[in-house]
């Protein structure tokens, strides 16, 4: 009896150390990161950043949207992640914006993915996000041992699929550096037409979308805090030159896309409707297509996109006067 005792405490020792570690900064997770950045943010303007592998830490958008701010006195949380939609941007939002209190919220949508995307998760877990409210204590420890599952499941199934291409008849295929890419031709020939289009058949996945926008504009108008949506362009409405490429994967892309922009469209509409500030990047991108701004076998950003981003996001937000607190009164 004693012994079980002993070994109990010590278990619970082990993990209230593992905790303080944890809050410690020593196993780092987004809920730590969130806390750290609204500690350092105490009098500061902070800038939360929501979207995917585009604006992610790791991109040079992320880092040069980060460095901005940061010169600029601010301190910015960015949470994109690869493999992010928009479900997973109002999860985010509401686990950790909590936390972290912004000022302002860049909420970035890509035409690339963001709809199917959205169009591939269970309603039920849009409903849980929707009405989700966190817990006023919440363990790091658990918050990092969740984090660090996820993404080596997620290390796993890319790997599977980059080996998969590897092994696979079809060379073109094996050669993509993004094996979501790959893997999108042959299983969803209109993936990247779909996320342009948005065809009748999907206006229940735009509904959501909707939802998910109002969302997370409702919390920011609650706090006082500014939201602007950022609409990324797809390679399919801006280069013609890279059509080639993504046809040998499988793709069926539809060229009238180079003129056209329903999506743009449909979140010009819901901003006018819903009074909100829209920066649609898609003009810019079109005016200088020549310049060729997205990787020849990928549809990320190439150096170039990721410069001109940065900057047509930086110049909405100056125009705005949103690069700076709003000025308080005398």
């Amino acid at each position: 009896m004693k012994r079980a005792l002993a070994v109990v405490l010590g278990v619970l020792l082990g993990l209230i150390l593992l905790e303080g570690a944890c809050r410690l900064g020593a196993w780092p997770s987004t809920l730590y990161r969130a806390a750290r950045a609204r500690r350092d943010g105490a009098g500061k303007y902070r800038v939360l950043i929501l979207g995917d592998s585009f604006v992610q830490p790791k991109s040079e958008l992320g880092r040069r949207l980060e460095r901005y701010f940061q010169d600029h006195g601010a301190v910015c949380l960015n949470l994109a992640f690869r493999g992010m939609g928009p479900v997973e941007y109002l999860r985010a939002f509401r686990v950790y914006g909590a936390q972290f209190e912004p000022d302002l919220v860049l909420f970035n949508f890509t035409t690339i993915n963001d709809v199917t995307d959205t169009m591939f998760r269970e309603p039920a877990e849009l409903d849980h996000w929707m009405s989700y409210s966190p817990p006023p204590v919440r363990s790091f420890l658990l918050a990092s041992a969740r984090e660090n599952l996820e993404r080596w499941r997620e290390t796993c199934w890319i790997l599977g699929l980059q080996e998969a291409a590897r092994r696979g008849r079809d060379r073109t295929a094996a050669q993509v550096e993004n094996p979501f890419l790959a893997q999108g031709g042959s299983s969803m020939p209109d993936l990247m037409t779909l996320n342009v289009d948005v065809p009748p058949a999907a206006e229940g996945v735009w509904a959501e979308i909707v939802r998910i926008v109002d969302a997370i504009h409702g919390d920011c108008a609650r706090r006082g805090a500014r939201f602007l949506i950022s609409v990324f362009p797809s390679t399919e409405q801006v280069n013609a030159s890279h059509y080639a490429e993504f046809r040998k994967l499988g793709y069926r892309l539809d060229e009238r896309m180079l003129a056209q922009h329903p999506v743009q469209d449909r979140f010009q509409r819901l901003c006018r409707e819903r009074a909100l500030a829209c920066n649609d990047l898609l003009p810019a991108f079109r005016a200088r297509k020549k310049e060729e701004f997205f990787e020849f076998n990928d549809e990320h950003f190439n150096s170039r996109g990721q410069e001109l981003a940065a900057a047509l996001i930086l110049g909405k937000l100056e125009s705005l006067g949103w690069d700076r607190p709003p000025q308080q009164p005398h």
